[in-house]
């Protein structure tokens, strides 16, 4: 039987640009089942961001981004130093707790930068912690309309529509987050749960269990129990 991991934090890794990543929610989970981890910040060194994506991409129109086997290139643009520690802020400002500063930071870049898919994706994850769903949707539809792979927005995107029986799309979305991301723990965690527990698709759901062992900072003995479980099941 799963039990959920409670309120255990862990951090998305750096990928591609210093706004590409940073605060995740953690949404509220059914009894016994586990949920995606939540996230502070992880940032990359260099001062790039990431804009990919058009303004009239569906996902911005629609709770789901369909997986497809060629996504748009990642096209990155300089920004100023000052604007870097500006998001740098805004990220210590949510890991110490101060929402509605980190908030009032995020909208000011927005304004600066509204190419950045994950200040959107970041006002989300902020919406959502205070229970403003469809702001949150909002949110992580835009930062999909500039990035269909957006980790975070796909990540939290996911659960909702896990949530709310959607278990098709949800999948569709964190595949389409993996193949531009294939190392990222979260993306693997999550799918996991989704094949193992609602799709009903074991086989599948223990490659990703791995897969996240393989890429999380530590692996988790809880997963490495899933993983034996589940591996008494179909092999």
């Amino acid at each position: 039987m799963l039990t959920p991991l409670g309120d255990k934090h862990r951090l998305f890794p750096a990928l591609i640009a210093v706004f590409l990543t940073a605060c995740a929610s953690a949404p509220e989970q059914p009894s016994g089942v586990p949920e995606s981890m939540s996230s502070t910040s992880g940032l990359a060194t260099n001062s790039t961001i990431d804009h990919s994506g058009a303004a009239g991409d569906p996902a911005a129109h629609s709770d789901t981004m369909h997986s497809s086997d060629v996504l748009p290139p990642i096209s990155v643009v300089i920004v100023p130093e000052e604007t870097k520690l500006q998001y740098l802020n805004a990220v210590k400002l949510l890991e110490n707790g101060a929402i509605e500063q980190a908030k009032s930071e995020l909208e000011a870049l927005e304004e600066l930068v509204p190419e950045a898919a994950g200040i959107y994706a970041n006002l989300g994850a902020i919406a959502e912690q205070q229970t403003d769903l469809a702001e949150a949707r909002d949110y992580y539809n835009k930062a999909l309309s500039l990035n269909p792979a957006q980790p975070l927005a796909v990540n939290n995107l996911s659960n909702i529509l896990r949530r709310e029986g959607r278990f098709m799309e949800a999948s569709q979305l964190l595949e389409t987050g993996l193949k531009r991301y294939p190392r990222s723990p979260e993306l693997h965690y999550s799918l996991g749960v989704l094949l193992d527990l609602y799709l009903h698709e074991p086989q599948k759901a223990l490659r990703h269990y791995r897969q996240y062992q393989n890429f999380a900072n530590l692996p988790d003995a809880q997963v490495e129990q899933w993983i034996v479980d589940l591996e008494r099941r179909v092999e």
